[in-house]
Parts: structure tokens; C-alpha cells; sequence
């Protein structure tokens, strides 16, 4: 039974729902974190206030309001269920957010954040506008626009800025969504990062778009079994990061070698030809280089090497 526990748990679905039920209590925790320490520092509110606030924030789609006595009261309301979606919205943005990064690989950058910009836009935008400046409804669908774009543009920050980043992350990343589009065939994937490996600055966007196209293309050229192999090294001589991706696929034959490159070339029968020719745009963009070594019916090894610091 404990083998089939630790067999359980290192298959990669299972990383994926724990790290997505990491991330919603990563995000439901600094939440209510935030709602205790405003209730503390204010004199409008109070302990008991916030406190009320963090059940509403994990039970506020059953609140239906307060009692004589002045004490929340739960259960469901059909009259009110503008309100009621309006009061789930943190919910239900936590999980797009964990839907975006479900899809993506990006657990380390997606849901907390998302979750706390999201209901933070949510709530700021609900309590700003008077409810006599123009209909509730409006008020609700205003607010749930403004949270879920505030979300959103905070899971792209780390796609679209230049941050220091640990390629080992991108390529585990990469590596999970690689593991998704194999399918059923039988393809073995070994991952094997160098340790340790300084950081670089990029953006998360041009490292994940080079790394996954290295490695489906590695994907597309195995029929139905094979091996791919992908591993990082630190070159700390030349302060430099060597990735390498080798496949035992059906290799590249000789004379497409030198137009492996070229815009609009492809050596696939539904290929757009611009895939490579982006990575080796990226690569230099970053003062890198890529080097493809391949046989015919021998497999492929595609080494990208960047520039430290």
C-alpha cells in the first residue's frame, strides 16, 4: 500500500492537483492574512468585522444576509442571485486562475497572485461606485470584469517582463506539458537538470516558447516508442547555460540540414517552417546560440546555450 501511495504520487496528475490546491490555499491564506491585519489596523472595522469577512470570502455564495440580532445568516437565496455570483467571484477567479496555469505548467507564477489582484479589483471596484450612482447589476458586472482582467494581467507580468529566472523551473515546466502531448504512445522522457545553475534574466515567454518547440519537435519525429533525453549543465568557466534535447527519432536528413532555419521551410507535411526559425530569432536576442546535430534514422540532439548574466 505505501509503494502504490509514493507510485501515487509521483505521477505528474497528481503534481498537478496538488500544486493547483497549493496554489488556492497559498491564495485563500495571504487573503484572509490581508482581511485580519486591515480589521486590526483600522478603527472603522475591527477583529470581529474582518473575521466576518474572511467567511464570506470562503462561504459568501450561501450568505444570504444578516438577522434581527444583526448575525450573518446562511442558506440559499433564489432571489438573489446576482449577489450570490457576485459574492463567489474570488472563487470563481481562483479557479480560472488554476485553469490558466493547469494549461501553462506556470503553478510557480499563476494562482496566488491572480486570486488576491483579482478579489482585491473585485471588492475595491464593488465598495468605490455609490449604489445610487447607477443600477446594482451594473455594479456586480463591473466589478467581476475589473477582477478578472486585474488577474489576468498579473498571471502575464511574469511572461511578458524580464525577471531572473531559473532555467531548471522553465524546462520542468516544459517537461509537464511535454508529457501531456505524447498521448499513449510509449515515449520515455528523462529530465535531468544541472545543479546548481545561476539564475539568467529573460522573460518566462521567450524561454518557454524555445524549450517547447525544441521538445515537440523532439515528440514529432518518434512514431510510437523512443526516448527523449533533456538536461542542463552550467558552464562555469564561460559563464554560460548548455541545454540539450536528444531524441531517437527519424533524424533529419543531410542536405535539409543547412535550411533548418530558413522562414517557411519545414521538413513536416503540415509544417509552418517558422518554428525553428523563432527560436534561433529568440536565442540570439538573448547573444545565445543553437546547434542541431542529427542523422538520418539516428536521432536528433539540439543544444541551446545562454549567456549568463
Amino acid at each position: 500500500m505505501k509503494a502504490q501511495g509514493r507510485t501515487l504520487l509521483q505521477k505528474d496528475g497528481t503534481k498537478t492537483v496538488l500544486a493547483s490546491l497549493l496554489s488556492i490555499a497559498v491564495g485563500l491564506a495571504v487573503g484572509s492574512l490581508l482581511v485580519l491585519l486591515v480589521g486590526l489596523f483600522s478603527d472603522n472595522l475591527g477583529l470581529a468585522s474582518a473575521w466576518e469577512g474572511i467567511r464570506l470570502i470562503f462561504f459568501g455564495i450561501l450568505n444570504t444576509g444578516r438577522n434581527a440580532t444583526g448575525s450573518l445568516t446562511w442558506g440559499f437565496n433564489s432571489q438573489s442571485i446576482g449577489n450570490m455570483l457576485f459574492r463567489a467571484t474570488p472563487l470563481i477567479l481562483t479557479g480560472l486562475s488554476v485553469s490558466v496555469a493547469f494549461k501553462t505548467g506556470l503553478f510557480n507564477i499563476g494562482a496566488p497572485g491572480q486570486y488576491l489582484m483579482g478579489t482585491m479589483a473585485t471588492l475595491a471596484i464593488a465598495l468605490g461606485i455609490p449604489s445610487t450612482a447607477m443600477p446594482g447589476p451594473v455594479i456586480w458586472l463591473l466589478a467581476f470584469l475589473g477582477g478578472a482582467l486585474a488577474g489576468a494581467l498579473w498571471g502575464c507580468i511574469p511572461g511578458l517582463v524580464k525577471a531572473l529566472l531559473n532555467i531548471n523551473e522553465v524546462l520542468e515546466n516544459c517537461v509537464q506539458i511535454l508529457h501531456r502531448q505524447r498521448a499513449y504512445r510509449q515515449i520515455t522522457v528523462r529530465y535531468m537538470p544541472g545543479k546548481p545553475i545561476p539564475l539568467i534574466q529573460a522573460k518566462n515567454s521567450d524561454m518557454q516558447q524555445i524549450f517547447i518547440n525544441i521538445m515537440l519537435n523532439a515528440l514529432q519525429s518518434i512514431e510510437d516508442k523512443g526516448r527523449i533525453d533533456i538536461s542542463s549543465f552550467y558552464d562555469r568557466e564561460n559563464n554560460r547555460i548548455h541545454v540539450t534535447v536528444t531524441d531517437d527519432g527519424c533524424g533529419i536528413p543531410e542536405e535539409d540540414m543547412p535550411m533548418l532555419f530558413n522562414p517557411y521551410y519545414s521538413t513536416k507535411p503540415n509544417g509552418t517552417g517558422l518554428g525553428l526559425f523563432m527560436v534561433k530569432r529568440i536565442v540570439e536576442q538573448y547573444n545565445g546560440a543553437i546547434r542541431i546535430e542529427s542523422m538520418r534514422w539516428d536521432g536528433t540532439t539540439c543544444t541551446v546555450t545562454l549567456p549568463c548574466g
